[in-house]
C-alpha cells in the first residue's frame, strides 16, 4: 500500500519562497532544500512525499501543518474507496447537473457545493474549448464522488447551442455552463504530475480531487508570511519567439517543397498546380499536345501518391505498436507524450509547443467582394525532443518528420501582440491566423526508424543539465566554498556515471535510441490523432486516389489515341 502527502505548489514567477524559510522548513521535515524547490514551485498540486509507511507521512505532515502550509495525506487503499463513475451523458439542470454512467444509473452534484473540475491537459489560459480540444480525459468531482468522461464521446443534454455534429464541442458548452453555473469550483490539471506518483489512472486522480473536496484541502491558502514577491532578477524574461519566416518566393518554395522526399514531398499539390496551369495553356491556343502532357504528370502523380498512401496503410496495419521500455532498432510503430528540453512558446496563440506553424493572411479586395491572400508562413521545431509512454523514452528528430496535426485555429490577433499590449480594434480583422501546433505533453503517435545512439552523447547531455542545476552541484561541493573545483569534480564523476547508468535502466534500450527518417524505410511521422484514425482515413484515401489515377489514365490514353490518329 502506498500513503502519499500531496501540497499546493505557487508560481515562482509572481510569488517566491526566501531562503531563510526555505531553511527552516528543511530543518523542520528533514526535507532538502532542492526537493522542496521541486514540490512547493510550480502549478497545481504536487506530492511532497510517497512512501510505504504511513507514521513517516504523518511526521512530515505535522511539520508542514507547523507552518501552516496546506497539505493532505492520503492513501491509494483510501482512494480506491471513493466512488469513481464513467459518465456517459452529461445533463444540465437548473440547480444541478446530472451524470448518467455507463451502468445506467443516474447521479447528480447540485451547483451550490464545492466542485473540481480537471482534465489530463493543461487548462489553455483563454479558451475552454481549445481546452476541450486538448485533452482526452475531465473529471467533475464533488466531496462524495467523481465522474470522469471522455469529451468526444460524452453526450450532453440541456445546454443551449448544442449541434449533432461535434460531442467535443458540446462537452466544452457543457463546462462552459458550468463554469458560469457553479457557485464554488475549482479547476486543476496536475494529473501528469501526479501520474506516477498515483499509479491508478485518471480514475484514481479523480478520486483524489473529491478527497481534496472533502477534506476543505482546495480552500486553503498559502500562508503569506513564508511568500514574498520575487526580485527583478528573479522574474521570468518576456517570452522570446524563435521561428523562420517565409514571405515572397521563398513562402512558395516551402509551401510546395518542404521535405523534399519521397514520404515528405507534396506531388498531389505539385501535380494540380502543373495540372491547371497547362490545362489553361493547352485550352487557350487549343493544343491537344499540352493538355496530353499535363494530364500525363497528373496520372503519374496519381499512381506515386497511391502506392504511397497503400505503402504507408499496410506498415500501420501490419507493425504492432511497440512498449518503449522493449523497443529495438529498426522500423517501429510507438506513442506516448511527446516533450521538448526547451519547448517553444507560439507566437500566435500562445501554446507551449514542441512543434508550429502558422499561415498569415491578408484580405484584399477583387471584382466579387474579398478573398484571402498568404502572405507569410512561420514554423518552428523544438529540438532534444522525446516521446515517453510510462514504460521507457525515445528520442525524436523531428526536423525530419512529416506532421499530421488536428489541432488547428483561427486567430485575428496574436498572442505576441496581447503580449506587447497592442490591441486589435473590432472592425479591423484585415489579417488573418490559421496555426496548427502540436503543444508539449500531448499524445501522439509515431512511425519511423529507430536508430542507435551513442551512450557518450547521452552522458555528455546528462553532465550538462547536471551543471545547469546548481543544488545538484551542491552535492559534491565538499569544502563548502560554493565552487566546485578540479578534485571535488573528479570525485563526482564516478558517482554521477552511477546515477546516469541506473537512470539508462530505468528508461529501458529506447533510452539509447533515436526515432527519424532512413533510406531504407522513407517514412517519419508525427501525429496527434490515434491509429485507429489515421487508419480509418487512409482506407478511403487509398482507392479514391487510384480511382482518380484510373480516370486520369483512361483520359490520358483518350488524348494520346486523338493525338496519334489525328
Amino acid at each position: 500500500m502506498g500513503y502519499f502527502l500531496f501540497v499546493p505548489t505557487i508560481d515562482s514567477g509572481k510569488l517566491k519562497i526566501s531562503d531563510e524559510n526555505f531553511k527552516k522548513l528543511a530543518t523542520s521535515t528533514g526535507i532538502d532544500i532542492a526537493t522542496l524547490r521541486n514540490a512547493l514551485y510550480g502549478s497545481g498540486i504536487d506530492c511532497m512525499k510517497a512512501h510505504s509507511d504511513p507514521e513517516i507521512i504523518k511526521k512530515l505532515g505535522e511539520a508542514l501543518s507547523l507552518h501552516k502550509i496546506p497539505n493532505l495525506s492520503t492513501s491509494t487503499e483510501y482512494l480506491d474507496k471513493i466512488q469513481v463513475y464513467n459518465a456517459k451523458k452529461l445533463i444540465a439542470q437548473q440547480d444541478r447537473i446530472e451524470f448518467q454512467t455507463d451502468s445506467g444509473q443516474k447521479l447528480s452534484i447540485p451547483l451550490d457545493q464545492p466542485i473540481a473540475i480537471a482534465s489530463d491537459t493543461k487548462w489553455s489560459r483563454d479558451s475552454i474549448t481549445r481546452s476541450v480540444m486538448k485533452g482526452e480525459q475531465f473529471a467533475i468531482a464533488s466531496p462524495e464522488h467523481a465522474f470522469i468522461f471522455r469529451a468526444k464521446s460524452v453526450v450532453v443534454e440541456n445546454v443551449p447551442g448544442t449541434t449533432n455534429y461535434s460531442r467535443t464541442h458540446n462537452a466544452a458548452l457543457f463546462l462552459e455552463y458550468l463554469f458560469k453555473s457553479g457557485e464554488e469550483l475549482y479547476v486543476d490539471s496536475s494529473y501528469r504530475q501526479l501520474q506516477g506518483v498515483l499509479r491508478g489512472g485518471f480514475s484514481r486522480y479523480a478520486a483524489l480531487l473529491s478527497h481534496m473536496l472533502d477534506s476543505g484541502f482546495l480552500k486553503q491558502d498559502f500562508p503569506e508570511n513564508l511568500l514574498e514577491e520575487p526580485s527583478i532578477e528573479d522574474k521570468p524574461p518576456v517570452p522570446t519567439y524563435k521561428y523562420r519566416k517565409y514571405t515572397g518566393l521563398n513562402l512558395y518554395l516551402h509551401r510546395y517543397l518542404q521535405g523534399f522526399r519521397a514520404s515528405t514531398i507534396d506531388h498531389t499539390t505539385l501535380s494540380w498546380l502543373f495540372f491547371l496551369f497547362f490545362a489553361y495553356g493547352g485550352l487557350r491556343v487549343q493544343s491537344v499536345e499540352i493538355l496530353a502532357l499535363a494530364v500525363g504528370v497528373l496520372t503519374l502523380s496519381m499512381n506515386v501518391r497511391f502506392f504511397q498512401l497503400l505503402h504507408m496503410k499496410n506498415l500501420i496495419q501490419d507493425i504492432p505498436i511497440s512498449k518503449l521500455r522493449s523497443v529495438s532498432a529498426g522500423f517501429v510503430e510507438v506513442t506516448g507524450r511527446i516533450h521538448a528540453s526547451h519547448p517553444l512558446i507560439s507566437p500566435i496563440s500562445g501554446t507551449k509547443s514542441v512543434y508550429f506553424r502558422y499561415v498569415k493572411e491578408k484580405r484584399i479586395h477583387t471584382r466579387n467582394g474579398y478573398s484571402w491572400k498568404t502572405v507569410e508562413i512561420g514554423q518552428a521545431i523544438a529540438d532534444d525532443c522525446y516521446l515517453d509512454d510510462g514504460s521507457g523514452i525515445i528520442s525524436l528528430n523531428l526536423k525530419n518528420a512529416r506532421f499530421s496535426i488536428s489541432s488547428r485555429e483561427s486567430f485575428y490577433h496574436t498572442y505576441a501582440d496581447l503580449n506587447m499590449g497592442i490591441i486589435q480594434t473590432s472592425g479591423m480583422n484585415n489579417v488573418r491566423y490559421t496555426e496548427e501546433y502540436l503543444d508539449e505533453g500531448r499524445m501522439v503517435y509515431s512511425m519511423g526508424t529507430a536508430i542507435p545512439v551513442n551512450p557518450l552523447r547521452r552522458f555528455g547531455e546528462y553532465l550538462a543539465e547536471v551543471k545547469k542545476d546548481k543544488n545538484q552541484l551542491l552535492r559534491f561541493d565538499l569544502d563548502g566554498n560554493g565552487v566546485i573545483d578540479e578534485s571535488e569534480w573528479q570525485v563526482a564523476l564516478p558517482q554521477l556515471r552511477r546515477e546516469f547508468l541506473a537512470h539508462y535502466m530505468d528508461k529501458g534500450q529506447s533510452f539509447s535510441l533515436m526515432l527519424d527518417y532512413s533510406k531504407d524505410f522513407p517514412i517519419f511521422l508525427v501525429s496527434d490523432q490515434p491509429e485507429e484514425k489515421l487508419l480509418k482515413t487512409l482506407k478511403w484515401k487509398v482507392p479514391a486516389t487510384f480511382l482518380l489515377g484510373l480516370i486520369t489514365f483512361v483520359i490520358f490514353l483518350i488524348l494520346m489515341v486523338s493525338i496519334i490518329g489525328g
